[in-house]
């Protein structure tokens, strides 16, 4: 009957497991509004970075020597002037950061605060020592020295704690990233957790005991794959920033046991998408091809794509993803881990001082009013854009120049004549016409090398302006160029200007924020409370670093205009060559002789150069040598 609906007596089929797991994953990722929310910000602030992306593609490209754009030239040679560039301006930084042990230093307050209790126990132990008082000014002195001493100490840990954590490779993976596209980023301080194994003896056995101890983490991150706040020009004015992690399932697994991730979310994931829910973005596509990777099918290894975001949310959300709050209507910093819209993860952070987030991004050169800074290969874009095609057209005139262009007519040749066959003393036939028209005749093109080889020789000279790189700075030399050892000197002091900018971009966006955290990190978790103390972080990369090497440069001027037999009456030639190798970071004592040494030397080879007559070791020229018994010389006889 038509128009009636069926009716099912009985009671409805129960649902299978498999449909009642499926509701209970639907339900879970209905109720997770924070996975949802971070995801869809994730886009918005991705699809905002987009055209930065395509400019780092196309430094990147610089920089590989492959071309952005077709090139419709018959040669396709490629200038690697920008690899170069950047090659000298990571060196050149590589060398003024990391020519010391350290860039960066700790000292004591000029008044270090001290509680009411840390004062009475200084002077309780003055009182003891002397059995007198002390005054406020003996209190001050012995804080100071104490100050000074952990100060000292506490510098030490932290250097021990960045040789560890391998700083200087994750240093100069940052650098080297901010000399091509502009922008360099480390991850850091993280508090991390290691396992102490050791063996002890219990009950009679022997076995391994585990102690898990709070380290400082550190990690490089590519600027690739950081998606900062898209209103904000630097790191203090994010609301946050999200990390991309792109893991196989192996490696998701661990980071799931390593950062305690929900494993029934993550389940749910894993079974939601066997093969992994990672889509390339273009530019892991750009990427991949500038590398020479060649991917046959990306779903032959699954990969899921994880979001780590740091940044400020509400109480209230905090609180549905299982944080404690004190109040919902407050922003807490906080760290979400979030995978396929599922929340894998959430908590507070527990750094001190509060409100920082844990990314130190920082400028090649800085650009006002913009989060991201200008690299070497940006600089000079336009510069490598001409000389290529100046080059290519270089060589394409001079391959047309190289031999005759041949015109024929072949109205005048002869059946069967092949005008393509040419060779010496070729005879061509020809049948009738004009005799005052030949058949075939040849034009020379005119060679352009000379015009074309100015304008490439003039944007390099407009690379070297715009990268503040002089190509005399990496070997190159010239007619014009001052090769007097002070005409160089002030040469390179002027090079060093623009080096000296960039430094201070590394010294204020990396250095001083990361090493002020590594300290905070060791006030709040390390447990050796003798180094910790009221204290100050210096970066000394853009000061005592260029005001070093131009020390260096001026003592080896003075050694060199100094080493002739009339100033070397005037001057202290070992107290120079100390201060020349103490300049240069070598220590005097493992290379150069002391006073004692010296004066024996010069004895020793004044007496061998005075024979039998000369003066033996320990006399002086005032002296006589009779028979070992030395007596003063009262000058010539008079006879």
């Amino acid at each position: 009957m038509s128009g009636l609906l069926p009716v099912v007596l009985g009671n409805p089929p129960e649902p299978s497991e498999d449909e009642l797991r499926q509701q209970e994953e639907k339900a879970r990722f209905s109720a997770d509004q924070m996975g949802a929310k971070l995801t869809h910000q994730f886009e918005q602030w991705k699809e905002a970075r987009r055209a930065k992306e395509d400019e780092w593609i196309e430094d990147l490209r610089a920089y590989n020597g492959i071309d952005s754009e077709e090139s419709y030239n018959l040669s396709d040679v490629y200038v690697h002037l920008t690899r170069t560039k950047v090659q000298v301006a990571f060196a050149r930084l590589s060398d003024l950061m990391f020519q010391s042990d350290k860039h960066w230093g700790i000292k004591p307050t000029p008044k270090p605060r001290l509680s009411k209790q840390q004062r009475t126990g200084i002077a309780y132990m003055l009182a003891q020592a002397t059995g007198m008082m002390p005054s406020a000014e003996d209190v001050e002195k012995v804080a100071t020295q104490e100050a000074a001493a952990k100060a000292e100490a506490m510098e030490k840990a932290m250097h021990d704690q960045l040789v560890e954590a391998d700083y200087e490779s994750l240093m100069k993976v940052a650098i080297l990233e901010a000399c091509i596209i502009g922008s360099g980023a480390i991850k850091g301080v993280t508090v991390g957790v290691r396992s102490d194994e050791s063996w002890a003896q219990g009950s009679g056995m022997w076995d391994v005991k585990s102690e898990e101890v709070p380290i400082p983490v550190l990690s490089s991150v590519s600027a690739f794959d950081l998606y900062p706040d898209p209103m904000a020009t630097t790191v203090d004015e994010c609301e946050g920033i999200f990390e991309r992690h792109v893991l196989p399932r192996h490696k998701l697994n661990e980071m799931a046991e390593k950062s305690q991730f929900d494993m029934e979310a993550l389940g749910d994931v894993l079974r939601g998408s066997p093969n992994g829910n990672h889509r390339e973005l273009q530019h892991e596509t750009d990427r991949r091809v500038i590398s020479g990777i060649t991917v046959v099918d990306e779903n032959l290894v699954p990969r899921f794509e994880l979001l780590e975001y740091w940044g400020y949310l509400s109480g209230a959300d905090l609180k549905d993803c299982g944080c404690e709050v004190q109040n919902e209507d407050t922003l807490y910093l906080a760290n979400i881990w979030v995978c396929g819209g599922r929340t894998l993860k959430a908590k507070l952070s527990r750094q001190k001082p509060s409100g920082q987030l844990p990314y130190r991004i920082f400028p090649y050169e800085q650009v006002p009013h913009q989060f991201w800074g200008v690299g070497v290969a940006r600089q000079m874009r336009d510069s490598q854009i001409v000389m290529n095609k100046g080059v290519r057209t270089l060589l394409d005139n001079l391959a047309l120049s190289s031999g005759p262009q041949t015109e024929v007519n072949m109205a005048l040749l002869a059946p069967g004549e092949d005008p393509t066959d040419m060779k010496p003393w070729k005879v061509w036939l020809r049948d009738g016409g004009d005799p005052a028209y030949p058949a075939v005749r040849f034009f020379q093109p005119q060679p352009m090398q000379n015009a074309v080889a100015e304008v490439i020789d003039m944007f390099r000279r407009f690379a070297d302006e715009e990268t503040n790189m002089p190509s005399y700075t990496h070997g190159q030399t010239s007619q014009g160029l001052n090769k007097t050892a002070s005409g160089m000197s002030m040469l390179m002091g002027a090079a060093n200007v623009a080096i000296k900018s960039i430094v201070r971009n590394i010294d204020t966006y990396l250095v001083q924020p990361l090493i002020e955290s590594l300290y905070h990190w060791n006030m709040q978790w390390n447990e050796d409370e003798s180094i910790k103390g009221d204290m100050e972080i210096y970066a000394q990369g853009s000061t005592a670093l260029i005001a070093k090497e131009v020390q260096s440069e001026r003592m080896l001027q003075f050694a060199q205009m100094t080493a002739n037999p009339i100033d070397l009456n005037f001057v202290d030639r070992l107290k120079i060559l100390r201060s020349v190798a103490e300049s240069m970071d070598i220590q005097p004592d493992k290379v150069l002789i002391d006073e004692e040494q010296l004066q024996l030397q010069q004895q020793q080879q004044a007496f061998a150069a005075g024979g039998a007559g000369g003066f033996a070791p320990g006399q002086t020229p005032g002296m006589a040598n009779t028979g070992g018994v030395p007596f003063p010389v009262q000058g010539p006889m008079q006879g």
